[in-house]
């Protein structure tokens, strides 16, 4: 069978009323509007995505650039710490120098017109020689308690 006989067999459309086709045409602008409405949606969706991973980008160079400085700021403190660390060893060094007894003993001789005292003759008060006393019998006590347990 022909084609040309097969489409006069097919069913004839029914001849659609006026009131059908503005119902049609209806439909037609619904569909439209819906899929603008579902374009808009999907194109709005898509600009939010993209403008909140450029937020997280620009975030994440923000804090790599943080880091960056704040990694340059310590090491400065860490260089202005080690000089001061050798300025408080030069200051120590010079401290010892000063307090070395050869040092005092020479300025005391120079410049004060002191002498050199080869020995040195102290006083002995009643206190000292209590506590001297005190201390040699602590001594004794000690050695006669060490005696009796070993001797026991």
């Amino acid at each position: 069978m022909s084609l040309a006989a097969e489409w006069k067999r097919a069913p004839a459309q029914p001849e659609r009323t006026p009131g059908q086709e503005k119902e049609r045409q209806a439909q037609k602008v619904r569909k439209n509007a819906q899929a603008s409405r579902r374009r808009k949606l999907a194109f709005t969706c898509f600009i939010s995505i993209a403008a909140v991973v450029c937020g997280i980008l620009i975030f994440s160079v923000f804090l790599r650039v943080m880091a960056a400085q704040d990694e340059v700021k310590i090491r400065e403190v860490e260089k202005q710490i080690e000089l001061e660390k050798r300025q408080q060893e030069s200051i120590k060094l010079e401290i010892a120098g000063l307090e070395s007894p050869a040092r005092i003993e020479k300025i005391a001789v120079d410049n004060l017109q002191m002498t050199r005292v080869p020995w040195a003759a102290y006083v002995r008060t009643a206190a000292y020689k209590a506590q001297r006393l005190g201390e040699q019998q602590r001594l004794s006590d000690k050695e006669a308690a060490a005696g009796s347990t070993q001797g026991g």
